[in-house]
């Protein structure tokens, strides 16, 4: 008997870390895809990228690592999505670029019906720093399988986010995800009694590099 394969859909960011050593994919619901499908699931990313350089290369990244693009938006208007990364006494510091394509994602016909078939989410807090990606968002999660995972990965890096909108978001079905440098802040910030699940089997193990 065939194991079933779950739909494990990865919402929100997806962009390039560029490294004082180079570049590299990344975004928190993209890596949760990725090593989904590596533990042998159905591991899909849905984004919007720009009709760019750097989108070109990052679909070409997603097929060279078995990840398919269906469900990964094109913006001829707004760029590709990137984040600066630099390091000061071995610390990173982080600049993430601002109205890139990813700010608008569009709630498509194809995603409601991947929404209505997904059997686990993850989804975060950067991507919902615009208005019009915090909608879609929603939408999608709340149409999700009822007995769907809903991970939640609190990023709490410059200024995007907000307590309503992340404290809201566990009143749903879910497992919030915080890195620890972060986890005890956020649990003070938010008011989250529960302690955070960290590395959900194993997601955060592993990465897009």
């Amino acid at each position: 008997m065939t194991e079933r394969r779950y739909n494990v859909v990865g919402i929100g960011e997806i962009l390039w870390d560029l490294l004082p050593k180079g570049k590299q994919l990344g975004g928190a619901p993209a890596n949760f895809a990725y090593v989904s499908k590596q533990l042998g699931d159905n591991g899909i990313a849905a984004s919007r990228i720009g009709n760019d350089e750097f989108g070109n290369e990052l679909l070409k990244d997603l097929a060279n690592k078995k990840i398919a693009a269906d469900y990964i938006q094109i913006d001829a208007e707004n760029q590709t999505g990137i984040v600066r990364v630099s390091f000061e006494n071995g610390q990173p510091n982080y600049e993430i670029v601002e109205n890139v394509a990813w700010d608008n994602l569009e709630f498509s016909e194809s995603w409601r019906e991947l929404a209505e078939k997904t059997d686990a989410v993850c989804f975060g807090s950067l991507a919902q720093r615009n208005k019009d990606s915090r909608k879609t968002i929603r939408e999608f999660v709340s149409l999700s399988e009822q007995n769907a995972w809903r991970i939640f990965d609190v990023n709490l890096r410059q200024f995007f986010f907000r307590r309503t909108f992340c404290a809201n978001h566990f009143g749903w079905r879910t497992s919030p995800n915080s890195i620890m440098k972060n986890c005890r802040w956020s649990r003070k910030y938010l008011k989250f009694q529960a302690q955070p699940i960290l590395n959900l089997p194993n997601i955060y193990a592993k990465g897009l590099s």
